[in-house]
């Protein structure tokens, strides 16, 4: 029997191979099985897409009018790229590099300002924009006025 600690400690490669057990699928005769898998087979199965994949940002208000808002990207698994701009005040579109399913799509926003006295809303469109609006509570107007705020978007499979 070998003696781990007695191996000397290295960066694992792709290419490298870690000694593992195959376990039979259920109600299956076929006993476990030790096999040889890679370093590259692990991470990708690790890595495997769940049910659903995410955009997730957040974005302050630009320094300069028209307040078009700074974007930091948080996580993005979706393979596409999105464009978020102040289209009016308190009107905000998101819009994807290509199309995506928006009857699997679940979006969730939140919001901080000082002045900012509304409701966040947020609403897919028929072209598979993403708005963003922000209603003032008294007037039921559009206005300006969130500082910053957080977008998660999760694409359902």
């Amino acid at each position: 029997m070998s003696i781990l600690q007695s191996y000397p400690q290295g960066t694992p490669k792709k290419g490298d191979y870690i000694i593992g057990t195959s376990i039979p699928a259920a109600n299956s005769d076929d006993k476990p099985t030790t096999k040889n898998f890679t370093v590259q087979s692990i991470a990708s199965f690790a890595n495997a897409p769940v049910a659903y994949e995410s955009y997730v940002f957040s974005f302050v208000a630009g320094p300069t009018a028209p307040l078009d808002p700074v974007v930091t990207v948080m996580k993005n698994t979706t393979g596409l790229t999105f464009t978020f701009l102040r289209s009016a005040a308190g009107i905000y579109t998101l819009t994807p590099s290509s199309a995506f399913v928006i009857n699997k799509t679940w979006i969730q926003c939140t919001g901080n300002g000082n002045g900012f006295n509304g409701i966040l809303n947020v609403s897919a469109m028929a072209t598979g924009d993403i708005a963003l609006s922000m209603t003032n509570v008294s007037s039921l107007n559009s206005q300006d006025g969130v500082e910053y705020g957080f977008v998660e978007l999760r694409i359902y499979s």
